[in-house]
């Protein structure tokens, strides 16, 4: 089962190291820092409110910096930049920012910024209004800036192989292994996330009020028939059906066992759908890898369950799953 979904992190900038920022040995010049901390805080307003980077909108000035290095950034590397407003005073604001390597979550450095609001007509310290106050205190809790081209998603939680609920079918035709499940509804659940594994000919069990959703992700595939007659066959992996759980359907294999992504959602309080993606960007969600790979940095095993708080990047084709409240 996925662990809760955790709070929103804070605002997150990604960018990537260029070479013109580097010293012959590759490595990012200290002052890059200071341009790097100014441009995270620009992206952090935005993102508190577009408005305020127009003309007249929100103006302020550097008062004073202070920066710590713990390990250097060298060229090409993709750094994660969080910045928390931790201070707030009449008319100042005091951001705490922290440089992280991308590919390990390795801390490289951190920098604590005075700004003060200001008057740019002439050019004094304004006071903050009580709204800009309690905003730059609120910051923007899971936005997420992207100049790497990596997205800048996390895996906020995982579950592997080792995680699995298995249960046997009383037909013997084949093993449901359960993921996740969540909510409550007259199914038990208000949605499941499941991979049967397929190894008979044989009718589906009924879900009254349940829609479903079928993935076929490897074997030679199946057979579907309704009965009233209508028939689906799944050959490709990455085919789907979707149904209804209280229609009465048959499998017939074509030839021999297979593997199935299972997909459901209680009527009354879900919709859900599933999305095969090829290696690259994969949205924010819930993701299903069909191989091992990295996805957002991380390491991943074949049919590792994840949810992911932001895009990312993935070297292994996956399915992304998306359940929403209706």
């Amino acid at each position: 089962m996925l662990p809760p979904t955790p709070a929103p992190a804070p605002f997150r900038f990604c960018l990537r190291v260029r070479y013109p920022e580097c010293d012959p040995q590759g490595i990012a010049f200290n002052a890059r820092y200071g341009d790097w901390t100014d441009l995270c805080t620009t992206e952090l307003l935005r993102a508190i409110d577009p408005v305020w980077l127009e003309p007249g909108g929100f103006d302020y000035r550097l008062r004073a910096q202070h920066k710590e290095w713990m390990a250097p950034a060298v060229f090409d590397d993709v750094l994660v930049v969080e910045p928390v407003v931790t201070e707030v005073g009449r008319s100042s604001f005091v951001v705490q920012t922290t440089f992280c390597r991308a590919r390990d979550g390795h801390p490289l450095a951190q920098a604590t910024t005075t700004y003060v609001r200001v008057d740019a007509a002439v050019g004094r310290s304004l006071a903050l209004r009580e709204d800009e106050r309690q905003r730059l205190i609120f910051g923007a809790p899971g936005r997420i800036a992207d100049q790497a081209g990596e997205g800048g998603g996390r895996i906020t939680g995982r579950v592997g192989r080792e995680g699995w609920r298995s249960m046997a079918w009383k037909n013997g035709g084949g093993i449901t292994h359960e993921l996740h499940r969540e909510g409550e509804g007259p199914a038990g659940f208000a949605s499941r996330i499941s991979i049967a594994e397929v190894a008979a000919d044989g009718p589906f069990s009924r879900f009254d009020g349940v829609d479903r959703v079928l993935v076929l992700l490897s074997g030679a595939g199946m057979t579907l028939t309704r009965s009233d007659g209508l028939q689906v066959s799944l050959r490709e992996g990455g085919e789907q059906i979707s149904f209804f759980g209280e229609d009465d359907w048959g499998c017939a294999l074509l030839g021999g066992p297979t593997l199935d992504l299972n997909l459901m959602t209680d009527r009354a309080q879900r919709r859900a759908t599933a999305m095969l993606r090829p290696p690259g960007r994969v949205p924010a969600g819930l993701v299903l890898a069909l191989a091992p790979g990295r996805i957002a940095n991380e390491a991943v095993a074949r049919h590792d369950l994840l949810r992911l708080d932001g895009p990312a990047l993935a070297s292994v084709p996956s399915i992304s799953l998306r359940i929403s409240a209706r």
